[in-house]
């Protein structure tokens, strides 16, 4: 039994260790302070890998990892940002004059 009360006592020590103070989490002055990621912040990171890869920032046994994450940076961004529509030729409207005319 000695053992026991032993390992319990060191259990509740690491928990008392590693768990955060609770005024931090509680203060709303502080939760307001943290800045918010948005996506623009993401599409400057995915610049960043850009550049970095041009620049030879990545070494060779880095460059999957490097490539997977900005894959998935890059497949979110496309799932979340609009793309821009298309603009309509001048084309398309000469067109339909052309067959209102005929008639």
């Amino acid at each position: 039994m000695a053992k026991t009360k032993k390992t319990e006592a060191k259990a509740e020590e690491v928990v008392e260790t590693t768990a955060p103070p609770a005024e931090e989490t509680t203060n709303p002055e502080a939760q307001q302070a943290i800045e918010q990621l948005t996506v623009n912040d993401l599409i400057v990171i995915k610049n960043v890998f850009d550049v970095c890869s041009q620049r030879g920032a990545f070494k060779a046994d880095e460059m999957q990892t490097v490539g997977g994450v900005y894959n998935k940076l890059n497949n979110f961004l496309q799932a979340v940002v609009p793309q821009p529509a298309e603009p309509e030729t001048a084309e398309t409207p000469a067109a339909e004059e052309e067959t209102q005319g005929e008639s």
